[in-house]
C-alpha cells in the first residue's frame, strides 16, 4: 500500500470543516496541518470552532511556514473570509513551492493569477493542481436525442432552503455511512473538488450562458443516466448548489433557479431539505414541505436543522447577506420540539443523526423497493 501524502490546509475555516469531518474521503492524503490567518481567533482552537460541531481533535494553528516541513501538499482552499491574492496567498503558494511542496489551488481564480502560479510552481519543479485540473469529462455532455432519459436507480437529493445550510455536510456524511453499509454509491456534488474525495463535481455546463436552459435540463438528466449506466450504483446522490427560494426581496438567491432545473432533469425518489437556524414554529416545516411539493413536483423525505442564523440586524444596514453559528448542541435541543411531525428534523453535526438521517432514508427507499439490503 502506497503511503499517503501529507497535507496542510490553508486558509482553514468552515468551508473546509465538511471534509476535515470525513476525511476517509481524502484517500490519498492524511491531513498534517491546519493553518487560518492571525486575526481570525482561531489559534490553538480545535478546528470544530470554525463550524460549532463536536470536536475534532485537531487544533488550528497560525505558522504557516513554521509547519511546511510536515506536509507534502499545501491545499489552499476556499473561505468564507475575503484574502488578497497578492499579499496573503502568492508569498504563501512561492514558500510552499521553495521548498518542495506540491500545490493543490481550490480558490477562485483569474487566468493571469493561475498563470502566475504554474509559473512558480514549474520554477521549483513541484506538482500544481486547481480546481478545474479535477473537473470531470461531464463538465459537458453530448445528447443522445431530445428527450429525457428514465433514471431507474433510486436518487437522493440534498437541498438547502437558502445558502450556508451545511449541504455539503449532508453529503458526505450520506456517503460514508452508505459505503460503510457497503452501498455502491454514485454521486454529484456541490462543489468544484469533488474529485479529489472520489466523486463528481456539479457540472459547469449548469451555470454557462452558452446553453440554454432547456438544453441544461436535458444535459443533467443524461449525465445522471451516463453514470446509472458506466458505474451500476445501488444509489446516486445529488447535491444542489444555491438556494431553493429566495429570503427576501434584496437576498434573492437566484431565485432558486438551479434546484427548479435539476428537479425537471430527474424526479427523486427521496430529498433532504436543509434551513437556516430560526425559533420555528413545527407548522414551518409543513408548510416548506407543501411549497417544495407543488413548486419542484417531490416530496422532502426529512429535513436537516442547521446551526447557522441568518444575521438580519447586520444585512439591513449593510445590503449584505450576513450569518451567525451558534453551538450545535443549541440545535440539538431546538429540534426535539418538531419530534411530533410528520417530517423527521436532524442536526447532521449531531454523529448519532448522521447514522440516523443514513438509516431513514434507507428505510424510504426500502419500503419502495428501490433500493436492496447487501
Amino acid at each position: 500500500m502506497n503511503e499517503k501524502k501529507k497535507l496542510l490546509i490553508y486558509p482553514y475555516d468552515i468551508e473546509f470543516s465538511p471534509v476535515l469531518r470525513h476525511p476517509e474521503m481524502l484517500s490519498e492524503y492524511d491531513i498534517a496541518a491546519l493553518v487560518a490567518p492571525n486575526g481570525w481567533g482561531f489559534t490553538g482552537k480545535d478546528a470544530s470552532v470554525a463550524d460549532g460541531g463536536e470536536k475534532l481533535n485537531i487544533n488550528i494553528n497560525n505558522d504557516f511556514e513554521g509547519l511546511l516541513p510536515l506536509c507534502d501538499t499545501v491545499l489552499f482552499t476556499e473561505a468564507e473570509r475575503v484574502l488578497d491574492f497578492h499579499k496573503s496567498i502568492l508569498p504563501k503558494v512561492e514558500k510552499a513551492a521553495e521548498q518542495g511542496k506540491n500545490i493543490l489551488y481550490f480558490r477562485k481564480i483569474e487566468e493571469n493569477s493561475k498563470n502566475q502560479l504554474m509559473e512558480i510552481c514549474k520554477k521549483y519543479n513541484v506538482g500544481f493542481k486547481s480546481g478545474e485540473d479535477f473537473e470531470n469529462t461531464y463538465n459537458d455532455i453530448e445528447l443522445e436525442g431530445f428527450n429525457l432519459q428514465k433514471i431507474n436507480t433510486p436518487v437522493i437529493f440534498v437541498l438547502g432552503l437558502y445558502e450556508k445550510t451545511q449541504k455539503f455536510e449532508i453529503q458526505l456524511s450520506l456517503r460514508e455511512v452508505f459505503n460503510s453499509l457497503e452501498y455502491k454509491v454514485s454521486q454529484v456534488g456541490s462543489r468544484n473538488y469533488c474529485e479529489l474525495l472520489g466523486f463528481h463535481s456539479f457540472p459547469q455546463f449548469m451555470y454557462s450562458s452558452a446553453k440554454t436552459e432547456d438544453k441544461k435540463i436535458l444535459s443533467f438528466n443524461h449525465l445522471l443516466k451516463d453514470i446509472e449506466n458506466s458505474e451500476k450504483p445501488d444509489v446516486i446522490i445529488v447535491g444542489i448548489p444555491g438556494n431553493v427560494m429566495r429570503l427576501n426581496d434584496n437576498f434573492t438567491g437566484r431565485f432558486g433557479i438551479m434546484a427548479y432545473e435539476v428537479s425537471q432533469a430527474v424526479t427523486p425518489d427521496a430529498a433532504v431539505m436543509s434551513t437556516l437556524y430560526e425559533d420555528f414554529k413545527p407548522e414551518y416545516f409543513e408548510k416548506i414541505a407543501t411549497s417544495i411539493k407543488y413548486k419542484l413536483g417531490f416530496d422532502i423525505s426529512c429535513f436537516n436543522l442547521s446551526n447557522i442564523k441568518f444575521d438580519w440586524a447586520v444585512a439591513e444596514y449593510s445590503f449584505k447577506e450576513s450569518y451567525l453559528m451558534i453551538d450545535s448542541s443549541f440545535v440539538n435541543k431546538k429540534k426535539t420540539k418538531f419530534d411530533m411531525i410528520k417530517t423527521p428534523v436532524f442536526n447532521i453535526l449531531n454523529s448519532n443523526d448522521r447514522v440516523n438521517m443514513s438509516n431513514y432514508l434507507i428505510d424510504i427507499l426500502s419500503y419502495y423497493g428501490e433500493i436492496e439490503s447487501v
